[in-house]
């Protein structure tokens, strides 16, 4: 009978997190896994690779060691699995990539004024069209403070998404930056336009300005 299949070992980034975590969390003054993680995904990469060196080497040995057990485990007769995909708790503390763009920062700060201004009776779609008729007729001065709370939550979400990533290696799914959110498919294709003009607008401002 074929032994368990072997734990995957954890990456140098994880050794060093564990002998980390708790001073990480005592300097913060809180235990919260996002913000350790964030905190910690700064710290690794400020690390010279002297100070890497250690936890590498370490890793690199669990790595051996797995790779002569997974064989092991073959021979034995060991199907391998793969992982089960993340579930809820997996994902608690993800980041949630911001949507809507410039647009959407409007949008939300104005949704309430404008469905006072329609008729009793209006339908959701309504606000909408509203909306972005009153988008467009905006001189780029009246959208600047729009389009810049949207590039500052952009760059908070990809330092927060990098600390994330650094932690669990990889494991999130990164497709999902490439395609539509759930919420811009229940936009109108109007709406969805707008998004797309201003998040490339707040992605090749905050390029240029890195």
């Amino acid at each position: 009978m074929a032994n368990e299949q072997p734990r995957r070992p954890p990456s140098a980034y994880f050794l060093w997190l564990s002998a980390k975590r708790e001073d990480i969390a005592k300097s913060l003054g809180t235990g919260k896994g996002p913000e350790v993680s964030k905190e910690a995904g700064k710290l690794w990469k400020q690390l010279t690779e002297e100070e890497k060196k250690p936890f590498e080497v370490q890793a690199k040995a669990l790595r051996s060691e797995y790779d002569k057990k997974m064989i092991l485990f073959k021979a034995q007769g060991g199907v391998v699995t793969k992982k089960r995909p993340l579930g809820d708790d997996a994902k608690e503390g993800k980041p949630r990539r911001p949507v809507g763009g410039a647009y959407g920062c409007f949008l939300a700060a104005k949704r309430s004024e404008i469905a006072k201004n329609l008729p009793e009776g209006h339908k959701m779609t309504d606000v909408g069209k509203a909306a972005g008729e009153m988008w467009r007729g905006l001189l780029a001065s009246e959208k600047k403070p729009y389009e810049e709370d949207y590039a500052k939550k952009l760059t908070e979400y990809r330092e927060a998404k990098e600390a994330y990533d650094a932690e669990h290696e990889g494991l999130l799914d990164l497709i999902a930056l490439a395609k539509p959110s759930k919420t811009l498919k229940k936009w109108s294709e109007a709406e969805a336009s707008e998004v797309h003009k201003d998040e490339a607008h707040a992605l090749k401002a905050i390029e240029a300005g890195a």
